[in-house]
């Protein structure tokens, strides 16, 4: 299997476990991998990323 494949498997089982989710699981979800994306970021790109945000 090469990675694009992989890659993809992953994907669809995580999309299988969100289908079971309520609603307030599904935004507690999405707020940790927001967060987690966040967290990886220098300061200069998380300013630039937040108005970015802003001007949405």
């Amino acid at each position: 299997m090469d990675r694009f494949s992989f890659q993809e498997a992953v994907l669809a089982d995580y999309i299988q476990v969100l289908q079971s989710y309520s609603k307030e699981e599904l935004l507690s979800e999405l707020l940790d991998v927001k967060y987690d994306q966040l967290e990886k970021l220098s300061d200069e790109a998380l300013l630039v990323e937040l108005n970015e945000q802003r001007k949405k």
